[in-house]
């Protein structure tokens, strides 16, 4: 069993450490226009990133490699997106700024600094802590009736509604014992 140590950083931001993989996680906000078919519920993407492959000097296999790993990164993102969303760890609902008119979609980027293994599990760890950081500017309608961001102190705006933390865990079979 490896450690798992998760640091909050700067606002919308942490970092998650299992072993000698570690996951930066930050958070970027925007407001946008809901969709028309869900006028109450904001937007979450979730990209994560995972370092290059080297190949080397003449590197034969290295953008096949690159493209695997991007693959493997596109679809780890979707995964911890949908667990955000389907545990309710985040509600969409809960970014809605006027009904129809305006929602936050929130980006949720992770990077794969280290991957010693277990990177979902990592990601997962620094998803939830970052997410545990953000904090929603308050916005006022400007002149044009659009949304503008108010100009407040970091500890005066609302924190991110983070109603459940989303663990995982990665098990293996080696030898007919359990790891």
């Amino acid at each position: 069993v490896r450690p798992l140590d998760k640091s909050d950083g700067l606002a919308g931001s942490a970092m998650a450490t299992l072993g000698a993989t570690r996951v930066l996680g930050t958070v970027s906000l925007q407001i946008g226009t809901p969709n028309v078919f869900a006028p109450r519920e904001g937007d979450l993407l979730v990209k994560l990133s995972l370092a290059p492959f080297d190949g080397g000097p003449g590197g034969g296999g290295a953008n096949a490699e690159q493209r695997q790993r991007a693959e493997e990164a596109t679809v780890t993102g979707e995964a911890i997106q949908g667990c955000l969303l389907d545990a309710g760890s985040v509600v969409l609902e809960d970014l809605c700024i006027d009904e129809g008119r305006a929602a936050w979609a929130l980006g949720l980027h992770l990077v794969c600094l280290n991957d010693d293994g277990a990177v979902l599990d990592c990601a997962m760890a620094a998803a939830t802590a970052t997410l545990r950081t953000c904090r929603l500017p308050n916005t006022v309608p400007d002149d044009r009736g659009l949304r503008r961001v108010v100009d407040e102190p970091w500890e005066d705006r609302t924190p991110l509604p983070v109603r459940h933390s989303v663990a995982s865990l990665t098990c293996g079979v080696w030898r007919r014992y359990g790891i």
